[in-house]
């Protein structure tokens, strides 16, 4: 990173707010302007160490197949609760698909499509039962792999 970058993020007092100048500058199309305020909070939120390596284990994170995620959250019988886990199972998919595309190739391991699919269907559920993120998760269940293809181009990570 040059020296330019490093001083324009550490300008900026909230990481979100400039992860989300920079979305803006390479929006496509498809997403709304909406869609590119909670990707750059999920950003923001995920460059946190608490979120990556959580003390508690009912937190965002990746620490089994997120297809297994994804039906465990489906069949959470408190409607609150189901929409929350399964926008957190979306939020992972976005993520990873987004931030560790390289590595995920390299592995051979699961496709970066197989994160795309889940994560889409996973917004479009909790779309179901979201109260004020219910239009941006519908978008980003539309335009998931818009929404990948944007957080790769960043090259945050």
């Amino acid at each position: 990173m040059s020296d330019e970058s490093t001083r324009t993020i550490l300008e900026h007092s909230d990481f979100s707010t400039y992860i989300l100048e920079r979305l803006r500058s390479h929006k496509p199309k498809m997403l709304q302007d909406h869609c590119l305020v909670y990707v750059a909070g999920l950003l923001g939120r995920m460059i946190k160490i608490e979120t990556l390596y959580p003390i508690t284990n009912t937190s965002c994170l990746v620490d089994r197949p997120v297809a297994i995620q994804l039906l465990e959250a489906a069949g959470e019988p408190n409607r609150k609760w189901r929409a929350l886990a399964l926008q957190c199972v979306g939020d992972n998919c976005l993520f990873l698909a987004g931030s560790c595309s390289e590595n995920l190739k390299k592995q051979r391991l699961v496709k970066i499509d197989y994160f795309e699919n889940i994560g889409s269907i996973a917004y479009q559920s909790a779309a179901e039962y979201a109260g004020p993120t219910q239009e941006a998760l519908v978008d980003l269940a539309k335009n998931f792999k818009a929404a990948t293809a944007l957080i790769q181009g960043l090259r945050l990570f």
